[in-house]
This record gives C-alpha cells, sequence and structure tokens, in this order.
C-alpha cells in the first residue's frame, strides 16, 4: 500500500495528531466505506475509542491519494 498526502492532508493529520499507521488501518479495515463526490471515498472506523474518518482517491493498485483526515462524530 502507497500513501500519498496530499499537503492539505499533511498539515491537518499533523494538527490533529492522528498517525500515517492508524490512516493505514482505516483504510484497509474500515467499519464504513462510502462514495464521495467525484472520484473522492470516505472510510471511517472507530479506533481507540475515536472514529477517524479518511477521505481519499484510489489510483491503479494500492495507490491512496489523502486529501483530509479527521475525528468524527
Amino acid at each position: 500500500m502507497k500513501i500519498i498526502l496530499t499537503d492539505h492532508a499533511r498539515a491537518r493529520i499533523k494538527e490533529r495528531n492522528i498517525t500515517i499507521q492508524t490512516i493505514k488501518l482505516v483504510l484497509t479495515n474500515p467499519d464504513v466505506l462510502r462514495q464521495s463526490f467525484d472520484d473522492r471515498h470516505t472510510a471511517t472506523k472507530v479506533v481507540a475509542g475515536e472514529t477517524i474518518e479518511v477521505v481519499y482517491t484510489k489510483e491503479k493498485g494500492e495507490k491512496y491519494i489523502i486529501i483530509t483526515a479527521y475525528y468524527g462524530n
């Protein structure tokens, strides 16, 4: 799995203290996976009692472009 962070995603995960390992966990084993707009997807998972959502696009193979990640409700 290859993870590429946009500048926005890099800033937000740093600000929100979300690790790359957590993002990989959400992407590989989501509790909920849904289509967003255009070619974006949102993966949601409860990790250590916190709901984390990752918005991404996927390219050929296992290449994920992370748009943002945040704590949900």
